[in-house]
């Protein structure tokens, strides 16, 4: 009886001792489990240890604290020269309603991946690029209120998202209908895709934050800035002017005007030229009722520096005339 009585007291003592062990335990606050319930509640990317043996884990964030901090910049727009303060690349791609079209022919559209298409009022086509794909990037249309000393009217939002390249056709008439603003991080840049009339591009804003990339089309004698005049008869035999301007970037403009003294008409066009192998083709649309226009001459050097229209195809310059038309550089 004894000894049972020994061997009692001493498997009690032990059981006390082990339950005083495992309150200790519990008020250590260097506990694994604790700590990794903890861990995984505040950073839901956190790696259990069966995780790193090779099961899913969440890829690590990379923010912008990083120690390998880089901004990011479009992988499908490597081939594109940024400047440190760049925010956006533009690229005027051409007139016309079939936006898609004039996307696949530009060498910088092609390189892109283009998910975004904004049809807007007017006919001219243009490509943006935004540098980094974190952008925020918001397209509204403009009006100018000429009455009201040219204030900035701000009209719908056309467009907004993240830092994807898109292609916008706008400008029906001589002043821009749409504003792009693009934001990245601290950095916000605001400008209104129009032509450069005598660069042949897009116009840049003054303060920077925009490349221009657009294809500058080799026109031969058209490739610079010129202007021409020619002076011929109508059916009812009253003179007609005609004037045309080629700019930089294949752009040109066209108008004619007759006048009797007691009236006065006049059309004026705006569009795209080309010109190859002694052919000129141009491709216009009518400023007032938004019609198209087309047409292909055969050009002619004269001895005293003109040059002899002569028409193969499409409309004619002034209301069915299909006689050879010689114009005259302009000096001014």
């Amino acid at each position: 009886m004894k000894i049972i009585n020994k061997c009692s007291i001493f498997l009690g003592l032990l059981l006390c001792l082990c339950l005083c062990l495992c309150l200790c335990s519990c008020g250590n606050k260097d506990t694994g489990v604790a700590d990794k319930l903890t861990s995984l509640l505040k950073d839901p990317t956190s790696k259990t240890q069966s995780e790193s043996k090779g099961g899913p884990a969440t890829p690590e964030k990379k923010t912008a604290s990083s120690a390998d901090d880089k901004t990011p910049t479009m992988e499908n727009a490597k081939g594109i020269e940024w400047p440190d303060d760049a925010l956006c690349a533009a690229a005027f791609l051409g007139y016309g309603e079939d936006i898609l079209s004039l996307a696949a022919e530009h060498e910088n559209a092609r390189n892109i991946m283009l998910d975004h298409y904004i049809y807007s009022e007017g006919n001219e086509v243009y490509l943006i690029v935004p540098r980094h794909p974190d952008s925020t990037v918001t397209v509204q249309a403009i009006s100018i209120d000429w009455d009201d000393n040219y204030k900035e009217i701000i009209g719908d939002t056309l467009y907004k998202s993240g830092g994807e390249p898109f292609v916008l056709r706008c400008n029906l008439g001589d002043e821009p209908s749409t504003m792009i603003t693009i934001k990245h991080k601290r950095q916000e840049v605001i400008f209104y895709p129009f032509i450069d009339m005598m660069g042949g591009g897009v116009m840049l804003p003054d303060i920077g934050g925009v490349i221009d990339i657009s294809i500058r089309e080799d026109n031969g004698m058209f490739s610079e800035w010129s202007g021409w005049s020619a002076i011929i008869k109508g059916k009812d035999s009253q003179s007609v002017e005609l004037r045309l301007e080629f700019f930089p970037g294949g752009q040109v403009s066209y108008a004619w005007t007759r006048s009797d003294g007691d009236s006065f008409e006049s059309l004026i066009m705006w569009g795209k030229h080309t010109f190859k192998d002694g052919e000129l083709e141009l491709n216009m649309t009518n400023f007032e009722t938004d019609e198209s226009f087309y047409t292909v001459y055969n050009i002619e050097d004269m001895a005293d520096g003109g040059i002899m229209l002569s028409h193969m195809e499409g409309d004619s310059l002034y209301n069915g005339y299909e006689d050879a038309i010689i114009f005259n550089r302009n000096t001014d």
